[in-house]
């Protein structure tokens, strides 16, 4: 939510805003000797809590020590940046001692003046309480930038230039007042603001002092330096009563001008190019830190973190703040609540939510605080930076204009830790150079100023360590719009990642108004479990002390048969008791789950009217709650899982009666829905429960269970808003088919059904499980004839290397993309392995690399060159012979509003253009068919559904010679998986995998004809461009011999995909 301006908070200002620190200055006041005639006066000035004694000792020697009189030194520090327009003063000399004391300074000073020569001493007086000021102003600016880890390389000439404008300021404003020359004040405040900001941008303002220095907070502690002035006029009232009167109406003006002149040095410094005030869109990302865990607040929603402190400083330099993310905490602490926060997470889950949240809403900053959970649970800390700056990729490829800042991590109480954090600290400036260097915008920031001191716990930080890590985040912001690299925000996705919900919320269920008129017991004692291993869940009631009543289901789960009490309980309450196959005989046995989580079981010996007891099976120490009983692997046995509080999922295997079970490990990382939101039941069938999140109205969402597979796939909405709310919502079997049906209960135990239909298949009967295509290659290579190097590369990084046809000989050429578009060319001889230099083919259009595309627009079998611009409209450059000569065709398509980075320029038809394609999250293939030069584009709405893989995993590449791109996944390891293209008849053949693990990881494939068998060849990429091959020997057939299509399995039946899964 945007919020801009805001109050600043006024607790801890001191530190917080330097001006403050001018309520301090002479609050013991001026204190002249008793005597009334005496040549001695003495000032004390009390310095703020804290200040640094040392450097404050040093600093007060080297004024006391510069010159033969201490008024010759005065005079240095207060004329260095004269007002324009106001009067110059040149009080006699005189001498004195400034002396650091526990508190602050005294200064006494000595004069052959006598008392009565008042205009020497009113003079010699207002530049010592400007003095005064100075040095309050300076110790308090140094402690505060110090606080924030600046250091005083940084801090000394930045503060000595605050303390010199600001002090200058003062005095002669009291000068101008006692004068009654004031005269035109629009003009003393603009002399004023231009001394400032003269002497802050001399040093001060590239130091990271103009986010101290705004309206908002001079104007807030304008009464404060009222304050200041009263009480030096009443020091000197008794003595010297009009000159108080002077100090006194110059502060009331002063406090009227506080806002003035922040606004003054403000727009001093824009005029100077120092400072503009920006439109910021942050998403706060990382773990429980970025949430704010041990900071202000009791529970998550309160926690608020280092977001107050640097929203608030934001705002007080006059940026309009939007805090972004699909998470909310804070809520009486900030008027903004929203971040990317997931307590407890790792890099690498962050990894897996971050391209959704940032296409989502598409912050123009990111502040990264991530790998205190890594390095806690000591996970794979070695890679940890490489794992954090493929994160950080994943962030700028899904939105280039976004700024990340990342950060190293604050400390650990305990030493293991601190010294693996110091190790990846230590990492993370080369990366985020290296990161920058590929034209990223990224830049490493230090959190030095937490120290263990600053710690609540073991690993987060109080509140007052929260407030230095948002001090440090302003500063990092603060430099980085200084350096021009943080882009204006662009307009977020809010249906990014959201996969198509049902035409109507229940389509792929069958509802059944009502399956059981229930039997009268109040909803929360009715159960469903499997009591006679039909597969078909029973009817049950649970009563106070664990008794069981029982309805057999009939068969068709609208039927219920009455069997009596099928357990007299053994005294355990209610919600203790559970219902799980714990020996995997297909029955489900009565289960107590005691405080901690320990398993206790009565095995059930028939249709759940006999009980063996088996005593105490697992346990490990969770609260009952978190606690579920399902089958995670398929064996028949439920395993034992703990939810915890995020949705993350924890699980130890059962190996059957008498075993032990199996620590599995974190499983699902979950997807920050309350523990109470997750249900774990098989919705497609595989006798695996999928993880499923029941929302506030009743809708589900999935994510289909492929442990040892591909994980967890995203299934978007199984079913929406039905009129059941989560709290009356079951999921059971109730009619035999293996998967769940959703089920909503009255309030005496009235049940009304919504069958499964949603997933097809299964394995039930007349509809068999999916036929196995076979087992992979016997050797990874099979099928593909390796040469070790068919080039030995330029010296051009990776990244720069691209193939295409430029001379129509179906051999694609070895082509080098410069940083604006500049195109290199070495050309094919023929065989794939030899390489002639061409030269520079074209100069480019002064389009960024990445921008660039080489695609067949015009059926001529040369690829042109086309730039894909933000939004995917394709402007082109026709190919009119070998590459070397180009001709302007416009802007060929407009683009479908999809990014960049979706579009693919593939032929999928075979007519030798090559089309429009959108890959979207899961792999979903939509396409607009390219009709040839000036007859437009055909709409064919999505040619395949996806296969729940990254959009990045997706090739499209003719393997099998037919000139229609087939679907193909590349694998972590350059596996790769294969869907033949035959649209117009079967649609997509599955055919396994087709290349196993040859050495070559997913980001080093390339998948190019080079031999001119028009088959796509399997390619390895060395960092200088050097090529390795596999070429393609799988599918037979040659250009004027077509392979036949891959072989049917012997009974004509295809493999099955069941919800985009294929075996």
């Amino acid at each position: 939510m945007p919020v801009t301006g805001g109050k600043i908070r006024r607790s801890g200002r001191v530190v917080i805003a330097l001006l403050v620190i001018l309520t301090l200055v002479m609050r013991p006041g001026l204190e002249p000797l008793a005597h009334a005639a005496t040549t001695e006066v003495t000032f004390t000035i009390t310095l703020p809590s804290g200040f640094d004694r040392a450097d404050t000792q040093a600093y007060v020697a080297e004024l006391n020590g510069r010159n033969d009189l201490l008024s010759d030194t005065i005079r240095q520090e207060l004329t260095r940046h004269p007002l324009e327009g106001a009067p110059n003063r040149n009080w006699g000399d005189f001498d004195g001692q400034l002396t650091v004391t526990g508190t602050g300074i005294s200064l006494t000073i000595e004069s052959d003046q006598v008392r009565t020569n008042g205009s020497w001493w009113s003079d010699a007086l207002i530049a010592l309480a400007a003095l005064a000021a100075a040095l309050v102003i300076r110790a308090g600016c140094m402690l505060a930038m110090n606080s924030t880890g600046v250091g005083l390389v940084i801090s000394k000439p930045a503060c000595a230039g605050l303390a010199a404008a600001l002090g200058t300021f003062f005095m002669q404003a009291i000068w101008m007042y006692r004068d009654g020359a004031l005269g035109d004040k629009d003009r003393l405040r603009r002399a004023a603001c231009l001394a400032a900001a003269a002497a802050i941008v001399a040093a001060a303002w590239e130091a990271g002092i103009g986010d101290y220095v705004n309206p908002r907070t001079l104007g807030q502690f304008g009464a404060d330096v009222k304050a200041v002035l009263d009480s030096a006029a009443t020091a000197i009232r008794g003595w010297w009563s009009s000159l108080a009167t002077a100090m006194t109406d110059a502060g009331t003006w002063i406090s009227s001008q506080m806002g003035a002149l922040g606004r003054g040095i403000r727009d001093a410094a824009i005029e100077l190019g120092r400072y503009h005030p920006s439109n910021l869109r942050v998403m706060p990302m990382g773990d429980s830190i970025t949430v704010g865990y041990g900071g202000i607040g009791d529970n998550t929603e309160e926690y608020v973190g280092y977001r107050r402190e640097l929203l608030s400083r934001l705002q007080a330099a006059g940026h309009s703040v939007d805090f972004v993310g699909s998470q909310d905490s804070g809520a009486g602490s900030i008027p903004d609540t929203d971040h990317e926060g997931h307590g407890g997470r790792r890099i690498d889950h962050i990894d897996d939510l971050a391209e959704c949240a940032i296409r989502r809403y598409r912050p123009n900053v990111v502040l990264l605080h991530i790998g205190t959970n890594d390095m806690n649970r000591n996970f794979d800390v070695g890679n940890a930076h490489h794992r954090l700056a493929a994160l950080i990729r994943k962030i700028t490829n899904a939105a280039p204009e976004t700024t990340v800042l990342v950060s190293g991590l604050v400390p650990s109480q305990d030493d293991a830790i601190n010294a693996r954090i110091a190790a990846y600290n230590s990492r993370i400036p080369d990366m985020a150079r290296t990161l920058a260097a590929e034209g990223r915008r990224v830049r490493a920031l230090g959190m030095g100023a937490v120290t263990e001191a600053d710690l609540r716990d073991k690993l987060h930080p109080g509140q007052g360590g929260y407030d230095k890590m948002g001090k440090t985040f302003n500063t990092a912001i603060i430099g980085a719009l200084r350096e021009r690299v943080i882009a204006g925000p662009v307009a977020g996705n809010p249906s990014a990642c959201q996969m198509p919900q049902p035409a109507n919320p229940a389509e792929g269920w069958n509802a059944v108004e009502q399956i059981s008129a229930g039997y009268g017991y109040p909803r929360d004692w009715v159960r469903f479990a499997d009591m006679d291993g039909d597969d078909r869940d029973d009817y049950l009631i649970v009563q106070d002390l664990g008794q069981v009543r029982g309805w057999l289901n009939g068969g068709d789960g609208r039927s219920w048969t009455w069997r009596g009490e099928l357990n007299a309980g053994y005294g355990y309450p209610r919600d203790w008791v559970r219902f799980a196959d714990m020996d995997g005989d297909n029955r489900d046995d009565y289960v107590i789950l005691q405080d901690l989580g320990q398993v206790r079981a009565w095995l059930n010996n028939g249709v759940g009217q006999s009980w063996t007891w088996k005593g105490e099976l697992a346990g490990y120490g969770y609260p009952r709650d978190w606690v579920r009983l399902e089958d995670v692997n398929g064996d028949g046995l439920d395993d034992y899982v703990v939810i915890q509080d995020h949705g993350e999922l924890r699980a130890w295997i059962n190996n059957g009666p008498g075993k032990d079970f199996t620590w599995q490990g974190e499983i699902n990382p979950g997807y920050g829905y309350p523990r109470d939101w997750v249900r774990l039941e098989d919705v497609n069938g595989d006798r695996k429960v999928d993880y499923l999140v029941v929302q506030d109205n009743g809708q589900v969402r999935a994510w289909l269970n492929d442990l040892g597979g591909r994980g967890w796939i995203w299934q978007g909405q199984l079913i929406g808003d039905v009129g059941v709310d989560r709290n009356n919502v079951r999921l059971a079997d109730v009619n035999g088919d293996r998967k769940t049906d959703y089920l909503g209960i009255g309030p005496l135990g009235q049940i009304g059904a919504w069958f499964n239909d949603r997933y097809p298949g299964g394995p039930t009967p007349g509809n068999p499980t999916p036929v196995d295509p076979g087992p992979p290659p016997a050797s990874p290579g099979e099928g593909w004839n390796h040469i070790v190097q068919i080039s030995a590369g330029y010296s051009y990084p990776r990244d720069w290397v691209r193939f295409a046809d430029m001379n129509g000989d179906d051999r694609d050429d070895y082509l080098i993309l410069q940083d604006l578009g500049q195109l290199r060319g070495w050309q094919n001889d023929g065989t794939g392995q030899g390489w002639t230099w061409k030269g520079e083919l074209n100069p480019g259009y002064g389009y960024p690399r990445d921008w660039v595309r080489l695609a067949d627009m015009n059926g001529d079998n040369r690829d042109d060159y086309v730039v894909l611009q933000d939004l995917g409209q394709l402007r082109a450059w026709q190919n009119d012979g070998d590459g070397t000569r180009w001709t302007w065709k416009g802007e060929l398509n407009p683009g479908y509003g999809y990014p960049r980075d979706w579009v693919r320029l593939e032929d999928v038809n075979g007519d030798g253009l090559d089309d429009y394609l959108v890959l979207q999250d899961e792999g979903e293939l939509r396409a607009w068919i390219n009709n040839g030069p000036g007859q437009g584009w055909t709409w064919k709405g999505e040619i395949n559904p996806g296969y729940g893989y990254p959009r990045d995993w997706v090739r499209l590449k003719d393997v099998n010679g037919d000139r229609k791109v087939d679907y193909l996944i590349v694998q972590d390891n350059g596996q790769v998986r294969a869907w033949l293209n035959d649209l117009g008849d079967r649609g997509w053949i599955w055919q396994g995998q087709i290349i196993g693990d040859v050495g070559v990881d997913r980001n080093n494939v390339r998948l190019h004809d080079v031999d001119g068998d028009r088959k796509v060849d399997y390619l390895g990429i060395g960092p200088l461009g050097q090529i390795g091959a596999w070429f393609n020997t799988r599918y037979p057939g040659t250009p004027d011999n077509p392979p036949p299509p891959f072989p049917l399995p012997p009974d004509w039946q295809l493999p099955l995909c069941v919800a985009n899964r294929c075996p």
